[in-house]
């Protein structure tokens, strides 16, 4: 095995460590090592590591993440400068909609809030920055759309699908009728890098499908500003 086949498997056992205690939480070497697939001396070997880079803590024989990973974790963004830009518009948008307003991007198989302003959605279910949810919600099927990929299965054929994809591209916006949540009804819209790319979506929950479509609106606008926002302040060009 070459040196760098060595170091990618490094890695990726660190990563899966990572991820199983992402997943339960705490636990001891046994556990993590069965739920990362690695030996009982890999994981534990791995595991010191972490804990020197301050990425996992170890307390009475069971690990947790460390705070590293929170510190790294929430400079985070969908593209560099895109939270700083957008903070503003969407704490106003929070503000005259009462709605909860979130920022939102693909990661893997869900749909992860990676910015939120709380609102009307918290009396059926707190949503904070780092909240992940399935693909049925209106911020996963508009940015499945403009990337035109096929979604992981959840109710649509590939001719609905389509069909509604269009749609969505078209409008410029999509809207979920309490898929994601019983009582919940949310709008996104597509923010957009400087070159045009959908990067995110800035969505909008509220628990009065009657307000959907001045919501939407609103969204629309807002979006189009942070978009607009962001080709101004962009940090890469």
């Amino acid at each position: 095995m070459s040196r760098s086949q060595t170091r990618r498997g490094v890695l990726e056992g660190a990563f899966g460590l990572l991820a199983a205690l992402q997943r339960i939480q705490e636990a001891g070497l046994t556990r993590l090592a069965a739920h990362s697939g690695l030996p009982k001396g890999t994981a534990h070997r791995l595991l010191e590591q972490l804990i020197s880079v301050g990425a996992v803590e170890r307390s009475s024989g069971r690990y947790r993440l460390g705070p590293q990973v929170f510190v790294l974790g929430r400079h985070w963004q969908p593209y560099p400068g895109l939270h700083t830009v957008a903070a503003g518009p969407v704490r106003q948008l929070a503000l005259d909609t009462s709605a909860t307003v979130a920022i939102c991007a693909l990661s893997g198989g869900a749909t992860l809030m990676t910015a939120v302003v709380p609102g009307e959605a918290d009396r059926i279910v707190p949503l904070r920055a780092g909240a992940i949810t399935g693909w049925p919600t209106a911020a996963g099927k508009l940015l499945i759309a403009h990337r035109q990929q096929e979604p992981a299965p959840f109710r649509y054929s590939s001719t609905e699908w389509t069909r509604e994809a269009d749609t969505i591209r078209k409008r410029g916006l999509a809207f979920d009728h309490e898929g994601f949540m019983p009582g919940l009804y949310c709008v996104a819209a597509p923010l957009r890098s400087p070159d045009g790319e959908a990067i995110a979506s800035l969505s909008a929950l509220t628990l009065s499908p009657r307000t959907l479509a001045a919501l939407g609106a609103a969204v629309a606008r807002t979006a189009a500003v942070i978009s607009a926002d962001l080709r101004c302040a962009d940090p890469v060009r």
